[in-house]
């Protein structure tokens, strides 16, 4: 299951209506990121939470991150991006509305909700649709998912999905500016593949969302390891020369971001970075 760009129409009708709905309600600021996410953990994490107010921050969180980690790096819209391990996600569409960007997930069936679900509400009702969210699998009898897969396709022309495995990248090497990773921490599987489909002077970006314990915890930035799954940690130095990335150092404004909001009794959340720029190659001689 794929699907090539629309560019030539990536000012649709839709796809303006979709940016004019987004601007309005898009985070502005690390404050409303803050409290977005707060929600998102008591909605996520508690008995009873609110399914819809996941399903809605979670995209403007991410497109927010997305934004503001590729401004950092000098390369506002690069022409096309990868993500891994997507899960059907959608916010870096959001975030780069004239960057390529190539949904990549090795599970066909989450194409058929998380697209359309992370679709604000407010988009589908400027445009006369009730939102009402998706299960997840691949049941579509009478072709109602599909419908509202293309409703994806035209709010986001520059958004398209490939079903693959992250550990054979069915693309040639030196095909992306940027590959993108939101959803594991194991990067260690698949920074092979990773770095050899972006191309000389693209960057290589991870942002983890993590939940710690206030007082029980140590920071990613030094233990190399994360505190929601201990069991990963970040790529090693010498991982990543024999692979040709070199690794960027995250600000400190970034850094802060690990410890975000408070939440509960005695939880935090935030998110990690990790970033790698892959080096151009040495001429011979």
């Amino acid at each position: 299951m794929e699907n090539d760009f629309d560019c030539d129409h990536i000012n649709n009708e839709r796809s303006k209506i979709f940016r004019e709905v987004f601007d309005k309600i898009s985070i502005k600021s690390d404050q409303e990121l803050a409290i977005a996410l707060q929600d998102y953990s008591v909605a996520y994490f508690e008995k009873g939470g609110n399914e819809k107010v996941i399903w809605k921050n979670v995209p403007l969180m991410r497109a927010y991150l997305i934004n503001k980690t590729f401004s950092w790096l000098q390369m506002d819209s690069p022409q096309n991006l990868l993500e891994c391990g997507s899960a059907g996600d959608i916010s870096a569409a959001i975030s780069l509305p004239n960057t390529e960007v190539t949904s990549y997930d090795i599970d066909p069936d989450i194409f058929f909700n998380v697209p359309y679900n992370d679709l604000p509400e407010e988009y589908l009702g400027a445009i006369g649709k009730k939102k009402n969210l998706e299960g997840y699998g691949p049941k579509d009898l009478l072709g109602f998912r599909r419908r509202k897969l293309d409703l994806v396709k035209e709010a986001l022309p520059n958004w398209k999905m490939e079903v693959g495995d992250a550990n054979e990248i069915k693309h040639p090497d030196n095909s992306f500016e940027a590959v993108l990773v939101q959803g594991t921490p194991n990067m260690l599987d698949f920074i092979d593949e990773m770095a050899r489909v972006v191309e000389p002077g693209g960057f290589v970006v991870s942002i983890i969302h993590e939940e710690i314990r206030i007082g029980e915890y140590e920071s990613v930035y030094k233990t190399g390891r994360y505190n929601t799954l201990p069991e990963y940690q970040f790529v090693d130095s010498g991982k990543l020369e024999e692979l040709g990335l070199e690794k960027v150092e995250i600000p400190q404004e970034f850094k802060e971001y690990e410890n975000l909001c408070e939440w509960g009794k005695n939880k935090s959340s935030g998110f990690v970075f990790e970033v790698f720029k892959k080096n151009q190659p040495q001429p011979f001689g």
